[in-house]
């Protein structure tokens, strides 16, 4: 009883004593609500998954497509690290895809000694296209409910194994009524997401 006293009172002078700055915390969201438990786990998962993602060594002859990569799968790369493979996918997403190796060179930061690097372990697919549905496609808007595994993997941040289980998905529930749904989908949380706004569509 006495020892639960004492932990007791100092818990309340930490309480309404002034505290330093990294004991202050302020919920990212600007609403001010704070995450419910299930999605603290889901973004602590999606953490988890993203890190063991870029800790992967590259494989023997494996490539890596930086139009459809995410930037922990960039990380990857020989002198890539976080901050430069955030920048591959910031650069994309504002100026559109790269069409050679040396495109990547209008990445800050990546100048002619890292291009040489990761030059032979690059792929470079064609830009996502959108696929025939029963309505009017969106232009340069890939349609979920119709799009095959290649298509898919050219999404940022889906890869091979994301775009598998984006097609079991449509196969097991049928067609994607809108994007959010892909949320349903394990390792596709709100960052994919968002770096597929205004790619995909379900029409």
């Amino acid at each position: 009883m006495a020892a639960f006293l004492v932990l007791l009172g100092t818990t309340v002078r930490l309480a309404v004593s002034p505290g330093r700055a990294e004991f202050t915390w302020t919920p990212a969201d600007s609403s001010g609500e704070l995450p419910t438990l299930g999605e603290t786990r889901r973004a602590v998962t999606d953490a988890l998954a993203r890190r063991a993602v870029a800790e992967r060594p590259l494989g023997a002859g494996e490539r890596i497509d930086p139009n459809a990569a995410t930037a922990e799968e960039l990380e990857r790369l020989p002198g890539i690290g976080p901050a430069k493979g955030f920048a591959i996918v910031e650069e994309r997403r504002r100026s559109g895809p790269y069409t050679t190796p040396a495109d990547l060179g209008r990445v800050p930061g990546i100048g002619p000694t890292v291009l040489e690097r990761i030059a032979p372990h690059l792929t470079l697919r064609p830009s996502p296209v959108s696929g025939h549905g029963s309505g009017p496609p969106s232009p340069g808007r890939v349609n979920l409910n119709v799009a095959g595994r290649d298509q898919l993997m050219a999404l940022p941040g889906i890869g091979p194994a994301r775009a598998d289980s984006i097609l079991a998905y449509r196969d097991r529930h049928g067609a994607f009524r809108r994007p959010e749904e892909l949320q349903n989908i394990p390792g596709i949380g709100a960052a994919v997401l968002r770096a597929l706004q205004g790619m995909v569509d379900v029409h």
